[in-house]
């Protein structure tokens, strides 16, 4: 079941938990954030008519998020999303 998207408060509060070494904190902006994920990987499948490996290119795009998540500086004002793209 999809959940809403992330307020940018919220947003910024579970970023700054995750950045503490919060677990949950990270692992619930990955999830949250999976819609992105998978938009992503299937536009990329279809430019490169590659539709046999979005699953993969799904993991990849997590793990990716998890990257962007630890890299992620709260003082831009800018949101996750628009980092991690």
């Amino acid at each position: 079941m999809l959940r809403p998207p992330l307020t940018r408060d919220e947003e910024l509060t579970l970023v700054a938990r995750a950045h503490a070494g919060d677990i949950a904190a990270r692992n619930e902006l990955v999830t949250r954030h999976l819609p992105l994920v998978w938009r992503e990987a299937r536009a990329y499948a279809r430019r490169w008519r590659k539709a046999s490996h979005v699953d993969d290119l799904v993991n990849e795009g997590a793990i990716e998020m998890m990257r962007a998540i630890e890299k992620f500086d709260l003082t831009t004002g800018n949101r996750l999303t628009t980092y991690a793209v």
